[in-house]
């Protein structure tokens, strides 16, 4: 897995850096049916004057589609973490549709059964 941080206005810390890896670690535990060159996970961690407080945003790019979270929080470490539970729903949300093969186009046609063919009137 390709992985890129960037830190806006704020400086890096232990306990953010605690904060990535224990998600990193989940992260690989869900990404193992992925070639890890194929998946590239983007985080911008940012300081906001004027809302103070801290605000993350998490892009990460599958071979069958691309998730993006984006949470603010008081502390850098609230942030992050709320950022990367998005990710997590997300991710299980796309990973549910991929092993059931259903879309809502799919399941809208079940839903309203098959169309009547119209015949003209000449």
């Amino acid at each position: 897995m390709n992985i890129h941080f960037s830190y806006k206005h704020t400086v890096r810390s232990p306990q953010v850096d605690r904060v990535i890896h224990r998600h990193l670690e989940k992260l690989n535990t869900w990404l193992g049916t992925f070639d890890p060159d194929l998946v590239h996970l983007h985080a911008t961690l940012e300081y906001q004057r004027t809302r103070e407080g801290f605000k993350t945003s998490l892009n990460l790019r599958l071979p069958v589609g691309q998730l993006f979270a984006t949470e603010a929080g008081k502390t850098a470490q609230a942030s992050m973490r709320a950022a990367f539970d998005g990710l997590e729903r997300q991710f299980k949300d796309k990973m549910a549709v991929l092993r059931n093969g259903k879309t809502r186009s799919t399941m809208r046609s079940k839903i309203q059964g098959p169309r009547s063919e119209v015949t003209p009137l000449s």
